[in-house]
């Protein structure tokens, strides 16, 4: 089990090197740390340590102390947002059995993970809330039907303009609403009028990143099919890619081979190999908006994406570089989704 016993004055996050896009996860910078103590009973064992974004998953960072009665317990100082974590017990890796939220970790795994303070990131009563539907996106080019997760906005609206959001490495479209919270995000910033109705479309790709058709499913056929059963508005103008870690590879590649296929392109800590950044530069020059997002502590991620934004820079691309605080995980993640959402409302021309 674990719970809040403390609370104390908060802490804002690193101002980023670039541009702020706000508090981490959506929270207010004014919302106070709290002391979450984590317990896993275990009389057993003979080592058990927390493990998770709050130690750059260093199994040796966080070791538990077990008591008297057989409960190995531990007390961390958390900022606002979303944590993900794993128990790591006599070598094995374990979820927080005292804790139902978990998810899908990538590996075959899952991690547990907590929601610390408010903000943006959380459900909130009086708030309407949009519906996440799965549908089912036929695909010649791929030869195979995609799912995906779709997030639609409560009430009826005319045709929406739509974000295509990827995501990462042998993941699939629950990573977005899942451990990327888009729905709570969008509700809440839909509430208080910071974007307007906009549709959100979360594909699992993970059995066809390396199929030669996957460029021509997402540049034709899945917009395609948006607007002709989902309500998106059918302009290229009208519609964004983003993508985080792989996701973001592959938005960089799409951008760089179609540019003309979306009007907003959003890698979010996507790797580029090198000698790719002088001649995708150049492409993207002829794209629409490019916003890139990178974490600061993303050691073998941020060279890169800060020659690729010089490179942009020199070669007069519309695009934009924002870089925060955060390594290659959920909590950067959730500190750049309000921006990004943001973002698309208004130059996917959704919001003023």
């Amino acid at each position: 089990m674990l719970f809040a016993i403390a609370a104390a004055l908060g802490c804002d996050p690193a101002a980023p090197a670039v541009a702020d896009p706000g508090a981490v996860g959506g929270a207010p910078a004014s919302d106070a740390t709290q002391v979450v103590e984590f317990h896993h009973r275990a009389p057993g064992a003979q080592a058990v340590s927390l493990v998770g974004e709050m130690n750059g998953w260093d199994p040796a960072a966080t070791p538990m102390t077990r008591g008297a009665d057989g409960i190995w317990r531990v007390s961390v100082r958390l900022e606002p947002g979303q944590w993900l974590y794993k128990l790591y017990a006599d070598g094995q890796w374990l979820t927080d059995a005292e804790n139902r939220a978990s998810s899908p970790d990538g590996r075959g795994g899952r991690h547990s993970y907590l929601l610390v303070g408010d903000g943006d990131f959380r459900r909130h009563p009086g708030v309407a809330h949009g519906v996440v539907e799965t549908v089912r996106v036929p695909s010649v080019a791929l030869g195979a039907t995609v799912e995906a997760n779709l997030y639609r906005p409560l009430g009826a609206h005319a045709a929406m303009p739509v974000l295509v959001l990827l995501h990462g490495q042998d993941m699939d479209r629950l990573q977005w609403t899942d451990n990327g919270l888009i729905a709570d995000f969008m509700d809440n910033l839909l509430h208080r009028g910071e974007v307007r109705p906009l549709l959100v479309v979360m594909p699992s790709l993970t059995p066809h990143i390396d199929h030669a058709g996957l460029a021509t499913f997402l540049a034709e056929e899945l917009p395609d099919w948006l607007a002709a059963h989902a309500d998106a508005r059918p302009e290229a103008a009208a519609r964004g890619l983003g993508g985080f870690s792989l996701g973001g590879s592959l938005t960089l590649r799409l951008a760089a081979t179609r540019p003309g296929a979306y009007g907003l392109w959003a890698p979010m800590a996507g790797w580029l190999p090198p000698e790719q950044v002088e001649p995708w530069s150049h492409a993207l020059a002829h794209a629409g908006p490019v916003v890139q997002y990178c974490g600061r502590d993303d050691v073998g991620i941020i060279g890169r994406n800060r020659e690729l934004a010089a490179a942009l820079r020199t070669a007069g691309a519309q695009a934009d570089y924002v870089e925060v605080a955060g390594g290659h995980g959920f909590r950067f993640l959730n500190a750049v989704t309000p921006d990004l959402l943001r973002r698309a409302s208004r130059l996917l021309g959704a919001g003023p």
